[in-house]
């Protein structure tokens, strides 16, 4: 009896389920039901559908992609709340991406992304390309030769900290020569610590007292870079004979932000630190600096509008509420990604791709830059200094970490006056 029942039932699940030339009708229906064109003299034009055309994964056909051409006057403002609402996704039941490119495109999906991808699967790039992640038709990749700066958002545990390790890797083995990291690793130095007898890393600065004195000396090296460039007049990197790169990565930027409880000192060098990388990334882009700007929490302060208008690039972990979204991205959908696993990141440019990135572990990495790793140099730990009085008695004078402490004293009060915010 069950067997006699099988054909029936497999029937009337394929009429409910609609096929490719279902799915435009259906498409259609949607955009009546929502009121998603524009009203004149009481009646209704939707968006004209023109063409269609698959979406391939190499040879795989994973999708379709249908082509409208949108009623004149149509806002951008309606066509992003409707691609944000996500109602065609809701109504078809599948991933849907809605994007205007001349015409309105609307991607449609039978596939899923994948929920795990190893960074020994990601094919190879050249030069300052890194792998963003899989989408759903293809690896998503970032070329900061073409776009600078980056800001990288996300909750703990989601998959930041290995997309920055995903990202150095990756330029270390395409330019060992060429590429050098600045690291402000403001977590006291546990991240990225342990990495700092690579070569091409040249400093990690650990609290915000030494990230005061790194981001100072980059920027006046910065400036200094400008001026060679105007003396030789070149415009851009890209086009002027220097092979280097230096990338600047600030994680966790969030420790870099005055607070009321702190003193006024400390609030001038929290000051100083983010109108320095906000100048810092204003004018380094085209000297061959690119900047990526880390944070858990991202709001109108911990993400200055300086450093967000100079970062055309944005990538973002899952969050925790579609305010922070915003922030991060400028729209709203980083709340809404998977919880129950890692890496599922919404990567944004001109427009916004779903991805899941690259995972690498801590041993994969250091085994691929095993060759880049600088002999380990033994540090003897700090020492008290000892004078004799003029009565012949010893007396305790200072210790060496003292001495830092006095050197980020100085940073302080030397810049505890006249800092722009």
């Amino acid at each position: 009896m069950l067997e006699l029942l099988a054909v029936p039932v497999a029937m009337a699940t394929a009429a409910l389920w609609p096929s490719k030339k279902d799915e435009l009708k259906k498409i259609n229906a949607i955009f009546l039901a929502a009121e998603f064109g524009m009203k004149k003299k009481g009646e209704l034009t939707v968006p004209d559908f023109r063409s269609k055309r698959p979406i391939l994964n190499g040879k795989k056909v994973v999708g379709m992609e249908y082509w409208f051409a949108l009623p004149l006057g149509m806002s951008e403002t309606k066509i992003n709340k409707f691609a944000e609402e996500n109602i065609l996704g809701v109504g078809l039941q599948k991933t849907v991406r809605v994007f205007v490119e001349d015409l309105l495109k609307v991607k449609v999906y039978d596939t899923k992304i994948p929920q795990l991808v190893n960074y020994a699967d990601i094919p190879k790039t050249s030069k300052w390309k890194i792998p963003v992640g899989v989408g759903f038709d293809k690896t998503v990749l970032h070329d900061f030769d073409h776009i600078p700066h980056m800001i990288v958002s996300g909750t703990t545990r989601f998959g930041k900290t290995v997309f920055l390790k995903n990202t150095m890797t990756r330029l270390i083995e395409n330019n060992p020569d060429d590429v050098q990291f600045y690291i402000i690793d403001l977590k006291g130095g546990l991240e990225f610590g342990p990495l700092e007898n690579l070569k091409q890393i040249k400093e990690v600065a650990d609290d915000p007292y030494s990230a005061g004195l790194l981001i100072e000396k980059l920027f006046k090296e910065v400036e200094a870079e400008q001026k060679r460039f105007r003396a030789n007049k070149w415009r851009n990197v890209i086009h002027a004979p220097i092979k280097k790169r230096t990338f600047i990565i600030v994680d966790e930027a969030a420790q870099l932000v005055a607070e009321k409880y702190m003193d006024k000192e400390t609030k001038a060098l929290m000051n100083f630190c983010q109108a320095k990388l906000c100048e810092i990334a204003r004018i380094s882009g085209a000297l061959g600096y690119r900047m990526l700007y880390c944070t858990q929490y991202p709001t109108a302060i911990t993400v200055p509008r300086q450093i967000k208008v100079n970062a055309d690039a944005k990538i973002s972990f899952r969050l925790g509420d579609a305010t922070a979204s915003k922030v991060a991205l400028d729209v709203t959908g980083a709340e809404d990604l998977p919880d129950d696993f890692k890496g599922r990141a919404l990567y944004k440019t001109q427009r916004l791709q779903e991805v899941q990135a690259p995972f690498i572990s801590d041993e994969e990495m250091e085994e691929r830059l095993q060759h880049h790793f600088m002999p380990t140099v033994s540090v003897e730990p700090p020492r008290e200094v000892i004078e004799q009085s003029s009565k012949g008695e010893s007396v305790h004078v200072h210790t060496s970490s003292e001495e830092k402490g006095a050197s980020r004293k100085d940073l302080i009060q030397f810049r505890k006056v006249g800092v722009r915010n």
